[in-house]
């Protein structure tokens, strides 16, 4: 019972010493819906594979929260529900349901409704939030508009080039350094050649690119 409550108040206690993550009045919200809850938070650097994640109980440890601290507030906020439906799930039907089914869905669409009608959101947010509620996705890359509004919170320091921002034909490199050539669109996906093989890939349109000058 005492080891319980000592991480009841670890959980509190981590929330408030993130709060500086969170947007302005999410802290107030946060605290009821965590009240008992049995999971620990921890801020994370920058990942290259995600955004967050979420580790359920095991091995005598207890289910884990985590989120990137590059992420402006509200990103911040969203990934941080995301991870949160996913405990409330485990918590109710551990691995007999699909980590993004329809009773995680329920769960994500609940959570984000209180922090939208809590006004945590300013308007221009709203409507793409709204979005979140009436149809959850299983990764905030998978809705275009939602990820678009929320780089507008980004630090001009931090904002990034994506992928479908570039013109056709214009060069760019990844993080692995490998230099490509940007060509067709394909849905969610564009058609793109590395300069080196001429292999082609498809790559992400909301995938992060650096822009190279085109050789003389």
């Amino acid at each position: 019972m005492a080891g319980a409550l000592r991480r009841i108040i670890s959980m509190r206690t981590e929330l408030l010493k993130y709060s500086h993550y969170l947007p302005p009045g999410s802290f107030d919200v946060l605290i009821p819906i965590c009240e008992g809850l049995d999971c620990s938070f921890k801020v994370r650097k920058k990942r290259q594979t995600k955004l967050g994640d979420y580790r359920p109980p095991q091995n005598g440890k207890i289910a884990q929260i985590t989120v990137n601290e590059d992420l402006n507030n509200y990103h911040f906020l969203i990934i941080f529900i995301h991870e949160l439906a996913h405990h409330f799930v485990w918590v109710k039907y551990g691995r007999k349901v699909q980590a993004h089914g329809a009773e995680w869905k329920e769960q994500f669409s609940a959570l984000v409704e209180r922090f939208y009608y809590s006004e945590i959101f300013p308007k221009d947010l709203q409507k793409v939030v709204k979005g979140l509620i009436d149809k959850p996705r299983a990764s905030s890359f998978a809705d275009m508009n939602l990820l678009k509004a929320l780089r507008e919170y980004d630090p001009i320091e931090k904002r990034i080039t994506l992928l479908e921002e570039l013109q056709y034909q214009d060069l760019f490199s990844l993080n692995n350094g490998k230099v490509f050539r940007k060509l067709e669109k394909r849905r969610s996906r564009i058609l793109c050649a590395e300069v080196g093989s001429k292999r082609k890939y498809l790559i992400h349109k909301m995938a992060e690119v650096t822009p190279l000058e085109k050789p003389l």
